[in-house]
């Protein structure tokens, strides 16, 4: 009985876990990011360096020397959040726990106030990973938040009312140039019938 208690309870825990954690999407996140105020110049870059920094998952934590990093932006902890707001919560003022639920309001709050204090150089791998691919994440960024560009859409529109307008004048040159040779035949008629008249 005891062991069927521990194996329910781990079940339980597990599905709190993964209710809690969250892998977004790159279109997800840009629209979240742009939901929240970020700038949207950035919004390629912060989308890089998630991408880079957490593989868009809201739960993962690593470990590099003697701190921690959290969340979707791998908040380092000791500088920018703390164990417990008790010991002051660094500069984000946060328990650094509460940066790896699907809550990523606090998480997008204390990374704007750290971009703003430090720049991107504050996250290791933007500098490896990002800096230089901008473009190609500018790319998708448009593409999930305003979908196929006007041009696109509208051309397909404008090559139609061509093909229309190019078809409407070769109807229009056809017609012409059958009321011209019908001019032309009936000219030759009246040119022939006078000079019958005239020959007889």
């Amino acid at each position: 009985m005891g062991n069927i208690l521990k194996i329910n309870i781990l079940i339980f825990g597990f599905l709190i876990y993964t209710k809690m954690a969250k892998e977004y999407t790159r279109c997800e996140l840009a629209k979240k990011l742009k939901e929240y105020g970020f700038d949207g110049t950035f919004i390629p870059a912060w989308l890089c360096l998630i991408d880079a920094e957490s593989g868009r998952r809201s739960d993962k934590i690593t470990t590099h020397g003697y701190h921690k990093r959290y969340g979707l932006f791998q908040i380092q902890s000791m500088e920018y959040c703390t164990p417990s707001k008790k010991n002051g919560g660094g500069i984000c003022k946060s328990d650094c726990i509460d940066f790896v639920n699907e809550n990523i309001q606090d998480d997008m709050n204390c990374a704007k106030l750290v971009q703003t204090k430090f720049g991107f150089k504050a996250w290791p791998k933007y500098e490896t990973l990002c800096k230089d691919y901008l473009n190609r994440w500018a790319e998708d960024v448009n593409k999930c938040l305003y979908g196929p560009s006007l041009f696109k859409t509208v051309l397909p529109e404008a090559e139609k009312s061509l093909d229309s307008y190019n078809d409407l004048n070769s109807i229009e040159s056809d017609k012409s140039s059958a009321e011209y040779s019908n001019k032309v035949s009936f000219l030759i008629l009246i040119s022939s019938i006078a000079m019958f008249l005239n020959f007889c």
